[in-house]
């Protein structure tokens, strides 16, 4: 529950009659209606209707010079309500639907004791999904305290030509007009329909990780498609260079339909130790070393700026996945152990990560 202290609100309280002329202006009376109202002159009103209005703020004309403020116990009582009405909102957009200035409207949430908070997007869990997850992470734990082969973890992702950056990060600063900074450093151009390539990675727990192999734009990755350009080129001869012994290792997938055909599944059976579709928990990207921490790290390093071609952005990719510290790979796996306690402590539910 947002409350204010009694400390707090003698902290911000202006003068009664400035209170007044706020309230009144707020109110949408006239200046007219004011003076005759408050017996106060027009000319105070004019001046505290001007800071209003294009600064949000204004300044007392005494000794004392202690600031005016919009940021009255009445607007504060506002601000409590609209965020207790629906409490996603942005500073910016109160501001605007009262008149106020933004800088107004964060004084008094912050003397509320709240804080604005970015709301980030995260894959949907049903209770069925809840219990499977559940059922999963505690069947893998077991697992692991019979025995702890390294890991391979495995998954796909797109990269496409576009830069990828963060909106809330991406900025600039200038000293000039909106109008006079240079296209080309104000805005970062976005093909409509970028090309785009899918990349296979898989990074062992214990730092290593297998060359990127990249699939052609367009293609449908069925279960053929994924035996025969990853696994039997790719994946097979990786593992038995770097694990002969299979009983060194466990090959980990997700559950895309490509993993878990049947065709896939007993070619899996036959050339590879690794967990059938029944292991691995549905809808765990927070549980993937490069889902939760690995592909992010590379698209940073690798899509900063517009790709000419999909070969330049192959070899951006390329050179980012070569650039992985095994530390950092080794760390980042390490994780894995904690997070499946982590749901299994939140009964198949979201974990928090910090």
């Amino acid at each position: 529950m947002l409350l204010v202290s009694a400390k707090s609100q003698l902290n911000i309280m202006p003068n009664p009659k400035t209170e007044d002329i706020v309230k009144a202006l707020q109110a949408q009376k006239t200046v007219k209606d004011i003076v005759e109202e408050l017996g106060v002159p027009c000319r105070t009103v004019y001046r505290i209707k001007d800071r209003l209005k294009t600064r949000g703020t204004t300044k007392r004309k005494t000794g004392s010079g202690r600031p005016l403020s919009v940021v009255t116990s009445g607007f504060i009582e506002k601000i409590k309500q609209r965020v207790k009405r629906n409490p996603v909102r942005t500073m910016r957009g109160m501001a605007r639907e009262l008149g106020v200035n933004e800088k107004s409207v964060r004084k008094a949430v912050k003397l509320l004791g709240a804080r604005s908070l970015a709301r980030t997007k995260r894959f949907l869990l049903t209770e069925s999904l809840k219990a499977s997850r559940l059922a999963r992470a505690k069947k893998i734990l077991s697992m692991l305290k019979k025995k702890s082969p390294v890991i391979l973890f495995t998954d796909e992702k797109y990269f496409t030509v576009n830069p990828v950056s963060n909106s809330r990060h991406d900025r600039l600063v200038s000293d000039l007009h909106v109008s006079d900074i240079p296209a080309k450093v104000r805005f970062s151009p976005q093909m409509k329909h970028p090309r785009q390539v899918m990349m296979f990675g898989l990074v062992s727990s214990d730092g290593k990780k297998m060359s990127p192999v990249f699939l052609d734009s367009g293609l449908r990755l069925d279960s053929k498609l994924y035996i025969d350009r990853v696994l039997v080129s790719h994946v097979l001869p990786w593992i038995q260079k770097n694990y002969p012994d299979p009983r060194e290792y466990i090959f980990m997938q997700d559950g895309a339909p490509c993993h878990t055909s049947k065709i896939t599944q007993k070619w899996l059976e036959e050339h590879l130790n690794f967990w059938p579709k029944e292991v691995w928990p549905p809808s765990s990207p927070d549980l993937n070393p490069l889902d939760f921490s690995i592909w992010a790290k590379v698209q940073a390093q690798s899509c900063k700026q517009q790709h000419p071609s999909l070969g330049k952005l192959k070899s951006s990719v390329s050179w980012a996945w070569a650039a992985l510290d095994p530390d950092f790979i080794i760390h980042t796996c390490h994780q894995f152990c904690s997070r499946i306690e982590k749901v299994r402590a939140a009964e198949g539910g979201y974990i928090d990560v910090k």
